[in-house]
């Protein structure tokens, strides 16, 4: 499959780098990398429509400067690209996120590999990294979790890592889903069944603890069958939306039976947790 490249320079970066990124994923761009002008974005060619990019309010903003220039790639040469950008990640001495082509360091609990593909959540991002650090406060022994848009599968196996028995990933993108079992068994993981689906194919148990880093919009919609999944005492991440979004999410929460547990934040995103009453 060959790919559009959108080579973006922004001043200033922050914060618009970080909100420009959240829109274009909502359009369909598949992965990005960080560059010192602004970033990359990658969508597959025949998904690209620029008139919906252009037609972003955030071009229009009277304090920001916005521009791209466009590349085409071919499927090997995107690969090779995305390797080249991708650099362990470290959550204090928690966990280390690395590539099978990465050194190993010693000084952290937990290592996750990745194999780094197009699909969303190697940890370089502040919703994944922010995610994983407060994963460290949970206890995950044998309990049964259900990792929701979980694009390389990172969290879920992090969660087994943890000691979570049964955990269910599950992302609607087809890419997504190859690169979590090809993930999966790069870490050995014994306890991660990967679906390819959305909200309707979340399984019909109940589950101890739910993560879904998606965005505000998707989250919203499934929150109602997030809560049907919970157990009582049950835990809830979530994550994928800026700090701004916060009071929308608890409120609506509260009204299933979630109350607030906790809330952090990094660069503008938050990831917020709360517990099925």
């Amino acid at each position: 499959m060959d790919y559009k490249g959108l080579f973006f320079t922004v001043n200033p970066v922050f914060p618009v780098k970080d909100i420009l990124t959240a829109r274009l994923a909502d359009l369909g761009f598949e992965s990005f990398v960080d560059t010192e002008e602004g970033f990359e974005a990658y969508i597959p060619k025949e998904h690209y429509k620029k008139e919906e990019v252009l037609s972003l309010q955030e071009f229009d903003h009277a304090e920001w400067e916005i521009s791209f220039e466009e590349k085409d790639f071919e499927d090997q040469n995107w690969n090779a690209t995305w390797e080249a950008s991708f650099h362990p990640i470290d959550v204090g001495d928690f966990v280390r996120v690395r590539a099978p082509f990465h050194d190993v360091k010693e000084g952290f609990k937990h290592e996750v590999l990745i194999q780094p593909q197009m699909s969303f959540g190697t940890g370089h991002h502040q919703t994944t990294f922010l995610i994983m650090k407060n994963m460290e406060s949970i206890n995950f022994e044998k309990t049964k979790v259900l990792d929701m848009g979980c694009g390389t599968g990172i969290l879920a196996i992090l969660a087994e890592k943890l000691g979570a028995s049964s955990i269910d990933a599950i992302d609607i993108d087809h890419w997504s889903f190859e690169n979590t079992k090809e993930n999966i068994e790069l870490n050995q993981s014994k306890n991660i069944v990967p679906i390819l689906g959305g909200e309707e194919a979340i399984p019909a148990v109940q589950y101890d603890c739910i993560i879904a880093n998606i965005n505000r919009n998707i989250l919203q919609a499934q929150l109602p069958r997030y809560a049907r999944a919970m157990k009582k005492g049950a835990r809830l991440f979530l994550s994928g939306f800026f700090t701004s979004d916060v009071p929308v999410l608890q409120q609506q929460a509260a009204d299933l039976g979630i109350a607030f547990i906790a809330q952090d934040e990094k660069e503008g995103w938050a990831v917020w947790i709360g517990e099925k009453e």
